[in-house]
């Protein structure tokens, strides 16, 4: 069933990671493998908007600053 007020059909999305992985991706320099990566280090979304920037550079690296220059815009 999709919503056509949005771009993405339920059907597109089936599970709760992938939903997880979708939204990760949808922020610059994040591609899915990245996005995979950042849930396997920190579990949940919170977790991943909430990890310091030192935390994120194990896996942005220098996009870490620029993550969280976005997120605290």
């Amino acid at each position: 069933e999709c919503d056509w007020s949005s771009d993405v059909c339920s059907s597109d999305l089936k599970t709760i990671p992938e939903q997880k992985q979708y939204i990760l991706e949808s922020f610059p320099n994040i591609g899915p493998i990245t996005a995979k990566k950042l849930l396997k280090e920190f579990k949940t979304l919170n977790n991943t908007l909430n990890a310091t920037t030192e935390e994120l550079e194990k896996i942005l690296r220098k996009k870490a600053v620029e993550f969280k220059k976005l997120l605290d815009f």
